[in-house]
């Protein structure tokens, strides 16, 4: 609960000085990938990463991402994520799980050029 609130003052701070430097539109999306794996049940980065490249965001926040884990095949899930949208992120574990972590990508996967918050 705390993580949380920290991340929605976050994207409300990021949303405030977007909204006051900014001259354009900002385009944020909220992604929940399920560790990567689709309906099908089938883990895959650039299924994910064609999601996010086709809505085009300059702001992606990502909910349920392993790092390292043995069913993400011990693969920095963000990071493969991250390599196949040219854009950066912060990994922010919620709790140990299965050999690595599991949590959120703080929301700030940002592309390149575009104002980033700290």
């Amino acid at each position: 609960m705390r993580n949380m609130k920290k991340n929605l003052l976050f994207i409300f701070a990021a949303l405030f000085i977007f909204s006051a430097q900014a001259q354009n539109t900002l385009k944020l999306m909220s992604y929940n990938i399920k560790n990567a794996n689709g309906m099908d049940n089938v883990c895959n980065f650039q299924r994910i990463a064609n999601v996010i490249n086709n809505t085009s965001p300059d702001v992606v926040a990502i909910q349920e991402v392993d790092s390292m884990t043995n069913r993400s095949g011990q693969k920095y899930v963000l990071g493969e994520i991250a390599e196949r949208t040219q854009m950066h992120g912060y990994f922010a574990p919620a709790i140990d799980y299965d050999g690595g972590k599991y949590g959120i990508c703080r929301p700030y996967l940002c592309r390149e050029g575009k104002k980033r918050v700290h």
